[in-house]
């Protein structure tokens, strides 16, 4: 029986890993250039398979980054825009969201990796999230 867990969990991790490797699509659009990037639901029409991209094989999560300038800075009024996009791999803030701030201006960063994951709010729950508590209770079978 112990051996029917360990074959299930392996079989779970390898599916995971494989969907990492393969190609992702992903959200890319700029709100600045096409106010439909800022919906909460998005057209069909945004949706790019990330592996068509330059180096597309890099590309193996979605970002989706909101800006705002809060006043005027360099003659530009204060602003916000959606930006969503293909992304490469970044270990620190895979499946998780990260905010940055400057003068005059904040951005809030957020990651996800599966399909169509950059279309909404910026709370992704990723498969590193989930697999930890997975693991927990199977060792605790044993």
């Amino acid at each position: 029986m112990k051996l029917e867990y360990v074959v299930c969990i392996s079989v779970l991790g390898l599916s995971m890993l494989a969907h990492q490797g393969s190609a992702i699509v992903c959200y890319e659009c700029n709100s600045h250039k096409d106010p439909r990037c800022a919906e909460e639901v998005l057209p069909d029409e945004l949706l790019k398979n990330c592996s068509e991209n330059v180096k597309g094989s890099q590309y193996i999560l979605c970002r989706k980054i909101v800006q705002t300038i809060d006043f005027v800075v360099n003659e530009n009024p204060p602003d916000s825009r959606t930006i969503r996009s293909c992304g490469s791999n970044n270990a620190s803030y895979s499946d998780s969201c990260y905010s940055r701030g400057g003068f005059g201006g904040r951005q809030e960063v957020c990651t996800c990796m599966t399909d169509k994951c950059n279309h909404a709010s910026p709370l992704y729950v990723g498969s590193s999230l989930i697999i930890p508590p997975i693991l927990l209770i199977f060792a605790n079978l044993f």
